[in-house]
């Protein structure tokens, strides 16, 4: 296989964590995680894309994914723009889901959907890899909120999992 992913998650305490991450360590190549679980990772520095990018280089990652409010990004060994179709994947689905409550196929970018700024350019460089962000479409009251990462996540691994690109013939 080529893409082993685990989703971070929360974990009972600090160390239960990093024990897991440690002896996990080497059989995933994908890890994934929401914001505020990144922030916790972030012990002795306050730069959270920082700290992702040394974590995917400790862990010798081929990918990890970050998904926040109103934002998500991939910092990545593989093609950018096969990530930044992932990326808008999952935040589509999280988005449809938000607005109506429960798992759902989208028609389109819920209508009351908000853009904010993202945190840094749709492409950038760290190092060996290349970081890809994109804002995801924020809803100010959704109906619901369980499930929306695990509903992000699925939809990036749809499009990952694909043998060709979904929006190859799309111009972007």
């Amino acid at each position: 296989m080529k893409t082993i992913h685990l989703e971070l998650g929360d974990y009972a305490s600090l160390k239960v964590r990093d024990t897991a991450l440690e002896r996990l360590g080497g059989a995933f190549t994908s890890l994934g995680m929401s914001y505020s679980e990144l922030r916790g990772l972030c012990v002795r520095s306050q730069d959270a894309i920082s700290k992702a990018v040394e974590l995917c280089e400790t862990l010798n990652l081929s990918r990890l994914c970050v998904h926040a409010d109103t934002w998500a990004l991939a910092i990545t060994s593989g093609d950018p723009q096969r990530e930044l179709e992932a990326l808008l994947c999952g935040c589509l689905l999280a988005s449809a889901r938000a607005e109506r409550g429960q798992p759902c196929r989208p028609t389109g970018v819920p209508a009351n959907s908000k853009f904010h700024d993202m945190p840094m350019e749709k492409f950038s460089k760290a190092g060996e890899r290349l970081i890809v962000c994109c804002a995801s479409p924020y809803l100010e009251r959704p109906v619901a909120t369980i499930g929306l990462g695990d509903t992000f996540l699925a939809g990036t691994l749809l499009v990952l999992g694909r043998s060709e690109p979904a929006l190859a013939n799309v111009r972007h």
